[in-house]
């Protein structure tokens, strides 16, 4: 999910520069080099390539939250993963999600549609982000949390927390010490939100576990992204 702070802040000081330089821009902040793109044929040429597959460093403080997997990870690492996950992103697999996705979209429009009934005013960003989040972990992790009907409160604010804290340290300069990180505000409430997402993610994880050693799930019409992958 984009932190609201990205779309508030962060994306027109960003909007600012490629109108002033245009799509390609080189930038140096603290010692660190950047090269932003904003042409599509550009960033096609990049996200395609087989070779500029390394991260930069800023993604090292996601390895906490997201441990060293396919985002994170990259050379050789990243290729085996990617290959090992190919099977779980072909398109027959993917379209048994549809009536999920279908599910989750009909609940925001009924939600929007009742706001404009009532001619409610209101930021389409936190019900879009809701579906989404609603829709992630129903096909990946086979869980509803239901959170546009206000359920899941904790996983959702911690979502929110890690999310906002993420960002914030990548442009804080000073919170890139891990210790200084640590001890400050931001890091202690990024801390307590990681164990509750991670809390929720290991009970899944055994409960799918548990279940494959007792059913055959492979049977049921369709899987989430953890049942495809348990015993892999």
């Amino acid at each position: 999910m984009v932190s609201r702070e990205i779309c508030d802040n962060v994306l027109p000081f960003f909007s600012n520069i490629f109108k002033h330089h245009g799509p390609l821009v080189h930038i140096n902040i603290l010692g660190h080099s950047y090269v932003l793109l904003n042409d599509p044929d550009d960033i096609k040429a990049l996200l395609s390539s087989p070779h500029h597959i390394n991260k930069g460093p800023e993604y090292g403080m996601l390895k906490p939250w997201l441990n060293k997997g396919l985002l994170t990870s990259g050379s050789l690492k990243w290729q085996m993963r990617r290959k090992l996950l190919t099977y779980t992103f072909h398109f027959k697999i993917l379209e048994t999600y549809i009536p999920t996705f279908n599910k989750h979209a009909q609940c925001l429009t009924k939600k929007l549609e009742n706001m404009a009934i009532n001619n409610q005013r209101v930021s389409i960003y936190t019900h879009m982000t809701l579906c989404a989040l609603d829709i992630v972990c129903d096909t990946i992790m086979g869980t509803e949390l239901r959170s546009q009907e206000g359920k899941s409160i904790e996983y959702v604010k911690a979502i929110n927390t890690v999310t906002d804290v993420m960002i914030k340290r990548i442009f804080k300069f000073w919170l890139w010490n891990e210790s200084i990180f640590n001890l400050s505000q931001n890091g202690r409430n990024f801390n307590k939100s990681l164990k509750v997402l991670h809390t929720f993610t290991e009970n899944v994880i055994k409960e799918k576990r548990a279940k494959h050693e007792t059913v055959n799930c492979l049977e049921t019409e369709e899987l989430s992204f953890v049942d495809i992958n348990i015993d892999k």
